[in-house]
């Protein structure tokens, strides 16, 4: 039959309190017998779940190794089964949460690294992005030092620079007999940017500044001298009725004002009533000496443009008695300089090229 298991030593009261039985009117070798029965039993199920056996499997090996029925092999084995089984699904239950948290640490570690590749990358990105700032600063660095130079070397402090230009523009009037007309820009409220001395700089916007300038012009022969900077697009100078008065983000056209202003744009192009009249030379560069020259001595009055001290073909005769000069930018951080001039005679020398224009009428 089943031999006791002499591993150990065996205390069948022992066996039973473990298993819940209560032996009753046995004698001490019957209750040994049933204690080393249980115990193999507990012993060859064990074994057999630990090699993954089926049911079946073991029911049949208890029937045959104990001498049972199917129905006995099932009853002492279902317990044990059980309770091994919910000890493997523990088991199991355990091993899944342990690769579910492998699982999300491998993740949390990706991430981790993901966003320090981010973070190497943005700060890549901020560096080539700074090192570009710096590049565009120096560079309008210099180009103001440029302009600042150019300031020094004009004619308000170089009488040199006053005696080229007229020479270039068929004068021999020498600079001496020239005097500077102290100026004063009439600044729109609101208008998108501000002076510094003679300098004009358009804020970092898109908007229109058209700004007057005192003295009203009168009498004698003005020159008015403009040098534009960055100025891109759509900018112009001219003259303008006295009465005229420009807004704030208008351009020189607006506010009933066309009729009552010459207007000479960088492409070259000449308004009054009519508008793109051509034949004038452009300005579209930095730096080129761009004036106006007004003849108020005698009737019919004239007004003359010079590009680079090279006069225009086409210029006005009988504007009114009284003007002022007026310049328009529009484009983000734009500038020009002005510098007003009273000659001791005028410097047009018009010719068969000229084309004389008459002030309130339409041109051709």
């Amino acid at each position: 039959m089943i031999q006791p298991i002499n591993s150990f030593k065996l205390i069948p009261q022992r066996v039973f309190d473990a298993l819940g039985i209560k032996m009753v009117d046995a004698n001490e070798e019957r209750q040994q017998n049933v204690a080393s029965f249980l115990a193999e039993s507990a012993s060859f199920l064990i074994n057999a779940f630990q090699v993954q056996e089926t049911d079946a499997i073991i029911e049949k090996q208890l029937i045959s190794m104990l001498s049972l029925t199917p129905d006995q092999a099932s009853k002492i084995s279902a317990p044990f089964y059980n309770l091994l089984k919910d000890d493997e699904q523990e088991k199991v239950q355990r091993e899944y949460l342990k690769q579910i948290k492998k699982e999300e640490e491998e993740k949390i570690e990706l991430e981790q690294s993901c966003s320090s590749d981010n973070k190497k990358k943005q700060k890549k990105k901020i560096k080539i992005e700074i090192k570009i700032k710096k590049k565009e600063i120096e560079k309008k660095r210099k180009k103001s030092k440029e302009i600042s130079s150019s300031d020094e070397s004009s004619p308000e402090t170089n009488s040199n620079s006053e005696s080229s230009f007229s020479s270039s523009s068929s004068s021999s009037s020498s600079s001496s007999s020239n005097r500077l007309i102290k100026f004063k820009p009439i600044i729109p409220v609101g208008i998108q940017g501000s002076f510094a001395g003679s300098r004009f700089i358009h804020a970092d916007c898109n908007a229109s500044c058209t700004i007057a300038f005192n003295p009203i012009i009168t009498n004698g022969i003005v020159r008015f001298e403009v040098m534009f900077y960055n100025a891109v697009f759509n900018f112009s100078l001219g003259i303008a009725d006295s009465s005229v008065i420009f807004n704030a983000n208008r351009e020189p056209v607006n506010d009933g004002n066309k009729n009552k202003t010459v207007r000479y744009f960088r492409n070259g192009t000449f308004d009054h009533i009519t508008d793109n009249i051509l034949g004038n030379a452009s300005f579209n560069n930095d730096g080129q000496r761009v004036a106006v020259e007004v003849d108020m001595r005698k009737v019919p009055r004239k007004v003359t443009f010079y590009v680079d001290g090279m006069m225009q073909p086409n210029y006005v005769v009988g504007i009114p008695s009284a003007i002022r000069f007026w310049v328009h930018v529009c484009m983000p951080n734009s500038q020009y300089t002005v510098k007003i001039l009273h000659l001791s005679k005028p410097t047009a020398k018009y010719s068969s090229g000229s084309r004389s224009l008459e002030w309130g009428k339409r041109w051709e």
